[in-house]
């Protein structure tokens, strides 16, 4: 008896789970759907609008071009944000067969772009004879 009733407790809480996964709202992003679910939008200060709108476009053109997917777009100026444009979608670690919506917090991976990075700092400490070679 006692299996019985567990096996009746077990298939109602997978039943449970299946219909809140069924009904749940959508959270992923198919490709041809990336605009009209994911624009691109700003997230800075009312007195740089006009050069992250000018951005937002360029990024708007691109991800309709089929060009990019998902953007993100940061600029400092003496410290201070004065660029930050982000849309589109991206395919993430852990679930490369959905898309999900680029925000203003997205991490992307840099893969190789910080070789080149490394190189200039190191060949500008070498230039001001902080090390040798």
């Amino acid at each position: 008896m006692d299996i019985f009733v567990t096996f009746i407790l077990f298939v109602c809480v997978v039943f449970v789970l299946l219909l809140l996964l069924l009904l749940s709202p959508k959270r992923f992003i198919q490709p041809n759907e990336i605009l009209t679910h994911c624009p691109v939008k700003w997230k800075i200060s009312e007195k740089y609008d006009s050069i992250n709108q000018k951005i937002a476009q360029i990024a708007s053109k691109q991800i309709k071009q089929n060009k990019q997917l998902g953007i993100q777009v940061a600029a400092f100026l003496n410290g201070e944000q004065i660029i930050n444009v982000f849309g589109g979608a991206g395919r993430f670690c852990g679930n490369s067969k959905h898309w999900k919506r680029i925000e203003n917090d997205t991490l992307f991976m840099s893969y190789s772009v910080s070789k080149g990075v490394a190189a200039t700092v190191l060949a500008v400490v070498l230039d001001l004879n902080q090390i040798s070679y």
